[in-house]
């Protein structure tokens, strides 16, 4: 593929990803949590305990708003914060049962707006997405491993 095509192909594969997930967290409403709020608790549940530096580089946020929004999750009794046995200055967020819970019941709501989208396409079409998405996982892997 020349410069000039992939050129093309990435700049139409970034707009379309970010018009996906604006609408993906526009579909979302049934928590009282910010978009951001939901993006940290489900960095948590995937990946906690997990110190909150990883979660401000995992999100691309600057730590002090990560911090806010642990606090926040902290007073809803989503996640809970702990000190590193090792090194006391370092915090691990770990979510709660009730933020599982949570994180779970706006995965399956995504899912369904998901599943209800996918239902405008024929057969054809399905099977032909399913086909790309091994790729979009490697691009996905490519991506995040430029941005460290």
């Amino acid at each position: 593929m020349r410069s000039s095509e992939a050129d093309e192909v990435a700049d139409r594969l970034r707009a379309v990803v970010g018009r996906f997930a604006r609408a993906l967290r526009a579909a979302q409403v049934s928590s009282a949590l910010s978009p951001s709020q939901r993006d940290v608790l489900r960095v948590v549940v995937r990946r906690g305990p997990i110190r909150l530096a990883s979660i401000a580089a995992d999100e691309g946020m600057n730590l002090t708003m990560v911090s806010r929004i642990v606090s926040h999750l902290e007073r809803e009794s989503l996640v809970e914060r702990t000190l590193d046995p090792d090194d006391e200055r370092v915090v691990h967020v770990a979510s709660t049962r009730a933020g599982r819970r949570l994180a779970e019941s706006l995965r399956r709501e995504r899912t369904a707006v998901l599943v209800q989208a996918l239902g405008t396409l024929g057969e054809r079409d399905l099977r032909r997405l399913n086909d790309v998405l091994p790729i979009l996982d490697v691009v996905a892997d490519a991506v995040s491993t430029v941005r460290r």
